[in-house]
């Protein structure tokens, strides 16, 4: 019994190890040589791939139906498997990643087009975080949550009274963009 509990808990920890860093992706579905495979061996890519997955679901909450944003990223897979032509398979699945990651919060999450009704608080863009804040909660706005992504932060207000939805993006501790946001991301 006493041998039993220590292999039993180095087991344990093992298997906690062995899950801990998972792709967005069940690895024992992933093909022999297939790219899949290439990620769920590298701790980087796996990485990367939890980290794009996360910010796509967050672009499809702002992109519109024209991007047709299921397609281009569908059609981004595909060129991302194409890396088996590459003469280093690994790092270039690592440069498709971070380029895929720095278009998606480019074009949907750190947008330099104001809004209309976050167009009321453009003026404290640049402000230090806390300062911010304040600034918003003034104007009516309540905090409703906040979301880490990368190196940014995305904070949701809803206003008392109009009942409008902003995000913003707070980078480096100032905020970066505040753009209108669905109704939804300000009841959850």
């Amino acid at each position: 019994m006493k041998l039993i509990t220590p292999l039993l808990l180095v087991s344990l920890v093992a298997s906690t190890a062995l899950y801990a860093n998972q792709p967005s992706f069940d690895c024992n579905k992933a093909k022999k040589g297939s790219t899949e495979e290439i990620i769920c061996s590298s701790d980087t890519l796996m990485d990367l791939d939890r980290e794009l997955s996360s910010v796509y679901k967050e672009a499809k909450k702002f992109a519109k139906k024209s991007d047709q944003i299921k397609a281009m990223q569908r059609g981004w897979i595909k060129g991302r498997d194409e890396c088996w032509k590459a003469d280093d398979r690994k790092e270039c699945i690592i440069k498709e990643y971070k380029y895929q990651i720095k278009y998606l919060e480019e074009k949907y999450l750190s947008s330099d087009s104001t809004s209309e009704n976050a167009s009321i608080v453009q003026d404290i863009v640049g402000a230090r975080g806390r300062d911010g804040e304040g600034i918003l909660k003034k104007r009516g706005f309540v905090w409703k949550r906040t979301q880490k992504i990368n190196s940014s932060s995305y904070t949701f207000y809803k206003h008392e009274k109009s009942s409008q939805c902003i995000r913003v993006q707070t980078k480096d501790g100032r905020y970066a963009s505040i753009v209108d946001a669905p109704a939804s991301d300000c009841n959850k």
